[in-house]
């Protein structure tokens, strides 16, 4: 069944609504959380004086995230009614969901471009605190990150510069980046019995449950 780049976006725009909402929840409800275990009067007093939550990287980050989420959300719902609406009176939506260099997808290749690799430190940070600030657990998924982030990078400039992406040069980078990314997650790391497995997400949860 032939898929079209119309039929593509609302899909994203309605599976998008709902993930968004149920990411908004989990991080005001994370939020709640975390600022009463900071209140809580079982919290100890050298973790009071390390400074105030709201200036701790973890609290910055997952804020930072949100805020880049949401916006990427909110350009792809304006993306949508400036589609059918205010393009050319609506009569050529998919011409405009095919045009890589619209502003609007230049700025949501970049939004993405950014949750990823903030998304992963946050795992990686929370591994590397649970496994006692071990440097090589989170070796393998850093470097992941690291390959991910410029690939991501190329491709949002690849769609910037070029209305087709696949006649352009710097595809082959962007490819290249992202397959050694996966082949960087599957390795073998030997601080654990666990199987490796293609994903920071992964990686990360797999070997907080096991710790």
């Amino acid at each position: 069944m032939y898929l079209s780049l119309v039929s593509m976006q609302l899909a994203s725009i309605a599976l998008g609504s709902v993930f968004y909402g149920m990411y908004a929840v989990l991080f005001c409800v994370s939020m709640f959380l975390l600022v009463r275990r900071h209140n809580s009067p079982h919290t100890t007093h050298k973790s009071r004086e390390n400074g105030s939550l709201f200036a701790s990287m973890v609290f910055l980050s997952a804020t930072l995230l949100f805020l880049i989420v949401t916006l990427h959300w909110s350009t792809l719902a304006y993306r949508t009614f400036a589609a059918f609406v205010s393009f050319r009176h609506g009569t050529e939506a998919e011409a405009f969901f095919g045009d890589h260099t619209q502003p609007t997808q230049v700025v949501q290749n970049c939004l993405f471009a950014l949750a990823v690799p903030i998304g992963d430190s946050l795992i990686i940070h929370r591994l590397w605190v649970v496994w006692g600030y071990s440097t090589p657990i989170i070796a393998v998924p850093a470097i992941g990150t690291a390959f991910l982030t410029v690939g991501g990078s190329l491709a949002a400039y690849n769609n910037w510069r070029s209305p087709d992406v696949f006649s352009d040069p710097w595809l082959k980078y962007t490819t290249i980046m992202s397959l050694v990314c996966v082949y960087t997650l599957a390795l073998p790391v030997h601080a654990s019995e666990s199987d490796p497995v293609p994903r920071t997400n992964f990686y990360c949860t797999g070997f907080l449950v096991t710790m």
